[in-house]
């Protein structure tokens, strides 16, 4: 919220605008964070007695992980029923071979 003090400090005008501008810019900002952390914690839960900084992990891999996946599990065909579950189980059964 610097950037309001610092307009109200050098006298720039403060209207309904600028105020729903800088409330939709921090909620976006917020949800993205929110969105990071999901992913980073289904990834790669945090496991009990392991510090913070030893878990860490570049966003970077644990995207590649999700995309890596994602093509993976392209060819399911989710418009015929029972098909995903069935091909996820296959898929799950070769990754243990």
């Amino acid at each position: 919220m610097s950037l309001l003090t610092n307009m109200r400090d050098r006298g720039g005008q403060i209207n309904d605008v600028f105020m729903m501008n800088l409330l939709e810019h921090q909620v976006t900002r917020v949800e993205n964070c929110v969105s990071a952390l999901q992913i980073r914690h289904m990834m790669t839960p945090l496991k009990m007695g392991i510090s913070l900084a030893d878990q860490a992990r570049p966003i970077k891999d644990i995207l590649t992980q999700v995309a890596s996946m994602m093509e993976k599990y392209k060819g399911i065909n989710p418009g015929q029923e029972g098909s995903m579950t069935k091909k996820v189980q296959e898929l799950d059964e070769s990754d243990d071979d």
